[in-house]
């Protein structure tokens, strides 16, 4: 696969399948990963494009107005496929446990990291602030010294 390709399949991960209503992001992963794909968050691994639509479900149910951005990259080298991103969101009302203020806007950054295999992309490592997402849901309090 060329090196436009993966970088344009990237992008169809991160402003595609991100930002897509929850009904869609099981077909889009179907197109962007392989069938037997793993995705490697910190709280467990997700087997195949349904599960890994499943944990970005997770994460968007808690927010509107979702918007991903692209601030490095991505960069292709081989089957390899890197990048930093910035995530933003509206805090959504009613979802237990968030003491937040619902229409609060929720920013963090993070980096993927991708293998890929013939068109599709076969392993995910994620990588995001989750720290500071938790703390601007009120989720987890964080002190200073």
């Amino acid at each position: 696969m060329e090196t436009t390709d993966l970088a344009m399949r990237y992008d169809r991960w991160l402003t595609g399948l991100w930002q897509a209503p929850p009904e869609r992001m099981a077909g889009l992963a179907r197109e962007l990963f392989t069938e037997d794909a793993v995705g490697h968050w910190s709280r467990g691994d997700a087997h195949g494009p349904e599960g890994i639509a499943a944990n970005v479900r997770e994460t968007t149910a808690l927010f509107d107005e979702v918007r991903t951005e692209l601030l490095v990259g991505p960069v292709v080298d081989g089957a390899l496929v890197s990048a930093v991103w910035r995530f933003s969101g509206r805090v959504r009302a009613g979802v237990p446990g968030v003491t937040a203020e619902p229409g609060g806007l929720v920013t963090f950054t993070g980096a993927d990291m991708f293998r890929a295999v013939g068109t599709r992309f076969a392993e995910y490592w994620p990588h995001g602030d989750a720290l500071s997402c938790l703390s601007q849901l009120g989720l987890v309090r964080m002190t200073t010294p």
